[in-house]
């Protein structure tokens, strides 16, 4: 799809904050799941809380060098967040 003057890419908090309001959820109300620093950064960028995996793009270190502030190892460990 690529980048418009409306939505930019991510990092860019654009997409997360569109995709809100199309659900008229909070930045408050929401958790973003990523698997990178671009996940991160978009993520702060709009506001919303974050949790990265470490079975994706990115390894553990690498994303606590990044930021991460809750890593998981399973997706079942999410539940304990939410």
């Amino acid at each position: 799809v690529g980048e418009t003057a409306a939505i930019r890419r991510k990092p860019a908090p654009d997409m997360l904050l569109a995709i809100l309001k199309d659900l008229h959820v909070s930045p408050a109300q929401a958790v973003y799941i990523g698997d990178s620093e671009v996940d991160i950064q978009a993520a702060a960028n709009a506001g919303i809380a974050c949790i990265s995996v470490a079975w994706g793009f990115k390894e553990k270190s690498f994303l606590q060098e990044q930021g991460a502030r809750v890593i998981v190892s399973a997706p079942a460990e999410i539940l304990a967040y939410l």
